[in-house]
């Protein structure tokens, strides 16, 4: 009985947390001065892409990481914490942060 009580509890925080995290694209409205001084935004969905934030009021541009310039053949990823496109073998998954215009 311990064993199910605490398999329905583990299910319960796993739904939790599911609820309580962002599911969307990243893209930011560009609709603050805040946004357009950050620049870039994380693509949550596609993580060889980002968003730049260019002018407050229009929209955010998607632009695609390029390949590696030493070797065309390395695609690359955006990195967060590198604030660029960094090769695959160092790139890390980081869990999506809703931009401050989303709700």
């Amino acid at each position: 009985m311990k064993f199910i009580t605490a398999l329905l509890v583990c299910a319960l925080v796993a739904v939790a947390v599911a609820e309580n995290s962002y599911h969307g694209n990243g893209q930011p409205g560009c609709r603050s001065q805040a946004e357009v001084d950050a620049g870039w935004w994380r693509h949550n969905w596609d993580p060889t892409s980002y968003w730049w934030c260019s002018t407050v009021g229009q929209a955010a541009v998607r632009v695609q990481c390029t390949a590696d310039p030493n070797d065309s053949s390395i695609t690359r990823g955006w990195q967060n914490q590198e604030v660029g496109c960094v090769p695959w073998s160092q790139w890390v998954w980081t869990p999506p942060v809703a931009p401050p215009s989303e709700p």
